[in-house]
């Protein structure tokens, strides 16, 4: 069970790192790319005086090709440059490797583009510039990005190859926090577990003791068979106290499979068909064969077996109790039914109006407690099993009839036989793979 929480901690340890770590990651690149492309923009930008002070004094209709123009050695030697009028060129830099149509396509309107061209990346600058005042023309500014690129891609790997070191530190760490996270959980929990089973042992040791008791000389059999029956139900009792401390894990400890419930209902219900009998009730139901629920035998076994044994132990004495098993749409319906024995056999309007008949009042609220108290041992059993097979149940009253209703999903013969994957444990069992348990003897 604390292998289930110590790996449930850690993948959530270690998502938060890996969330943390790509935000940083992604942070870092992202502000180093801007920065890269916000440098190379400038350098566009810081090129257009230059050019400006480049441009020809006669008019352009004087030209027949464009001026070619070099600029100054501190500037960057991989700008380049056109100037157009009228859609012609009219000034251009000393080397120009990409042709003004492949510019004219790639920006078209003023601003900042990039685009490919023979295998290399580029950054273009589109602007007017303006001579003595008026306009002159449109400057084409383009610069070779290639290094910008290429320096990118090799910081992107060192945030990739220090962000993977970062996670296998981390998931070290994270699998060191997570052991001392849980250890106090896991001694107060070992120390609830033995306190528990010592508190069970003890308390069954004079029941032990009455039940030796009970047989010897001398008792009538009316109190010998009301002692047997307080002793029955304390057991009951301390062995549900057992299945209630057992913490309510999110995963079952065994793999649920198609369990045949029609068969199984019917076999612990003739189990406590003699048992009803001894005390005088009449005890029958029916089951509708070939349902199917996805749970473990020893789950229904016990769900079945609490519901019933609640039934005889609550059911009023020489009447008749039912039980049914049914399917109603996609579910699978168990239901009891049984009369009411609280408060013994006084009926209910009788008891509310506060007439005694021959029962001491007193006596017949500490009985009323006693079987609540105990029903609500078996009834929590019943929510805890209920839950664990994704149902629900419910409990009511029809006058005296008290009905209690248990709905669990029912599998569907495709569903049945189909094999059943379960991803959601997946990464668990991939990390703690289940080992066969020990043999004895």
């Amino acid at each position: 069970m604390f292998r289930r929480i110590y790996a449930h901690v850690v993948w959530m340890m270690m998502a938060t790192s890996i969330c943390l770590l790509g935000a940083v990651g992604v942070a870092v690149y992202g502000q180093a790319r801007w920065l890269e492309i916000r440098a190379g923009e400038k350098v566009l930008e810081e090129a257009v005086p230059e050019i400006r002070e480049a441009l020809p004094k006669h008019t352009p209709s004087q030209l027949r090709q464009p001026v070619t123009v070099r600029l100054a050695d501190d500037s960057e030697p991989n700008v380049f440059f056109y100037v157009t009028r009228s859609g012609h060129a009219v000034v251009a830099s000393d080397r120009r490797p990409v042709p003004l149509s492949v510019l004219q396509q790639a920006i078209a309107r003023p601003g900042f583009a990039t685009f490919a061209y023979k295998g290399a990346s580029y950054r273009a600058f589109r602007t007017e510039v303006a001579r003595g005042g008026t306009v002159f023309g449109t400057a084409w500014v383009y610069a070779k990005i290639d290094d910008e690129e290429a320096g990118l891609r090799r910081l992107a790997h060192v945030i990739l190859d220090v962000g993977g070191v970062a996670v296998l530190a981390s998931a070290a760490v994270n699998l060191w926090l997570a052991a001392r996270a849980i250890r106090p959980a896991r001694a107060t929990w070992q120390a609830y577990q033995e306190s528990v089973t010592t508190l069970s042992h003890e308390l069954q040791t004079p029941l032990a003791t009455l039940q030796a008791l009970i047989l010897a000389p001398g008792i009538d059999e009316h109190t010998r068979q009301a002692l047997r029956r307080e002793i029955d139900h304390a057991s009951s009792m301390v062995r549900d106290i057992l299945y209630l401390s057992r913490l309510h894990p999110s995963l079952p400890a065994a793999d649920p499979e198609p369990v045949a419930v029609s068969d199984v209902t019917e076999e612990m219900a003739a189990r406590f068909t003699e048992l009803a009998k001894a005390r005088g009730l009449a005890f029958a139901g029916s089951a509708e064969p070939g349902l199917y629920v996805r749970t473990t035998p020893e789950t229904w076994m016990r769900l079945v077996s609490t519901l019933l044994k609640n039934v005889i132990d609550h059911a009023a004495p020489h009447t008749d109790a039912r039980w049914t098993l049914h399917a109603q749409g996609d579910m699978v319906v168990f239901e009891t039914r049984n009369l009411a024995s609280s408060p013994g056999a006084i009926p209910g309007p009788a008891l509310d109006r506060g007439a005694t008949r021959s029962v001491d009042r007193t006596e017949r609220e500490a009985v009323r407690g006693q079987d609540a108290a105990h029903r609500g041992f078996g009834l929590r059993v019943v929510d805890r099993l209920v839950k664990a097979m994704a149902g629900k149940w419910s409990m009511t009253r029809e006058g005296d009839v008290v009905v209690v209703t248990v709905q669990v999903p029912r599998l569907s013969p495709f569903m049945r036989d189909a094999p059943r994957t379960d991803w959601a444990r997946f990464p668990i069992r991939l990390l703690f793979p289940r080992r066969p348990p020990p043999r004895r003897g």
